[in-house]
């Protein structure tokens, strides 16, 4: 890939993610996998080299190329998608238990028997 071209896929990368001002795009974009294994060794490489100007210019084209694409895909999604995508595990976690007749009679029995106590 030629340098011009280069320049162009970091100067939108940079528009994409840094300079948008939805946050959750930064979030998505920044929490993604292959991002952060790619920005770890970008900033490896920026810092051997004193950080002379910005790790993105540090990519491989192969890299850049990809971070481009992440970059386009979350920019483009709408702002209910972050959500769905950054709660995703905590859903998961708050399954919706619906007590059943069987719950609500043992319920009924501890409060009887055991003195007010609870399930």
């Amino acid at each position: 890939m030629d340098e011009k071209k280069r320049k162009k896929y970091i100067e939108k990368i940079i528009e994409l993610i840094d300079d948008n001002e939805n946050q959750n795009v930064k979030i998505l974009f920044y929490s993604d996998e292959y991002v952060i294994n790619v920005m770890d060794k970008l900033y490896q490489r920026w810092n051997n080299n004193n950080q002379n100007g910005i790790p993105l210019e540090y990519a491989t084209d192969e890299e850049l190329l990809n971070l481009y694409k992440r970059a386009a895909y979350y920019q483009s999604k709408p702002i209910y998608y972050s959500y769905n995508v950054m709660y995703k595990d905590e859903t998961k976690k708050q399954k919706l238990k619906i007590p059943t007749v069987w719950d609500k009679f043992k319920e009924i029995f501890k409060r009887l028997f055991l003195g007010g106590a609870s399930a």
